[in-house]
């Protein structure tokens, strides 16, 4: 993701004056995961699932080992992450999406101010001043 991208989406949401409830974590056998937080490959995963949604998951399966040269077993153990993250849905075999790109960024970013700058948009500006 470019940093453009992620700046557009913390500025749209602070100008707003949003105030987003972000949850920190998502459980997983006991676990917390950082819901926003996605690895490289994660990441990619996801943005292929944006633009093809709804997609069936056999044709996902395709789509993953052409893309990423993954097996089926990589393609659903992925997924089943970001279904627990509660980005996806599996529903029936069609997977649908629960949380729009948009909305990723816009949460991710408020995340993002929240853990770093402790929520405070000045000490946010302040740091590219």
């Amino acid at each position: 993701m470019g940093y453009a991208v992620f700046l557009r989406a913390l500025l749209t949401l602070l100008s707003k004056s949003v105030r987003l409830n972000v949850s920190k974590g998502v459980r997983r056998g006991g676990d917390v995961m950082e819901k926003y937080k996605l690895g490289e490959m994660e990441q990619r995963f996801a943005n292929l699932i944006w633009e093809k949604a709804p997609v069936k998951t056999r044709d996902l399966i395709a789509l993953c080992a052409e893309e990423f040269n993954w097996k089926r077993t990589t393609t659903y153990t992925m997924l089943k992450r970001l279904c627990d993250r509660q980005i996806f849905v599996n529903d029936n075999g069609e997977v649908k999406i629960l949380l729009e790109k948009e909305n990723f960024l816009a949460e991710k970013g408020e995340e993002f101010l929240e853990e770093t700058f402790e929520g405070s948009l000045p000490r946010f500006l302040s740091a590219f001043t």
